[in-house]
């Protein structure tokens, strides 16, 4: 028995609302868990995700940061280094705010 344009819409629109009941209680969820921190989402090379608070988000920028400073001063290209020396400061000095 194939669906009419309106049936369709319909299923599509309940889809649609259970998609956003969903997200919201997943975002419920998360808040009472981590205390209303702020939460980042982290991807890695595979695609897969990790919920982390700013802290650890931070030192995942940092070692990013780090291993992106190293490749410009291999490469000479200082001026980069220096540019990216700034940010890992800026870095820095956040997660010793965080941390006291």
């Amino acid at each position: 028995m194939p669906l009419n344009d309106n049936e369709i819409e319909r299923l599509a629109q309940l889809i649609f609302e259970k998609l956003i009941e969903k997200e919201r209680l997943f975002n419920d969820q998360e808040l009472e868990e981590t205390g209303n921190t702020q939460l980042y989402h982290v991807y890695d090379d595979l695609g897969n995700i990790s919920v982390v608070d700013e802290t650890t988000f931070l030192n995942y920028e940092l070692s990013r940061l780090n291993y992106l400073e190293l490749e410009y001063v291999k490469d000479e290209e200082f001026e980069k280094a220096n540019i990216i020396q700034n940010k890992i400061n800026k870095i820095k000095s956040k997660i010793k705010k965080l941390n006291d």
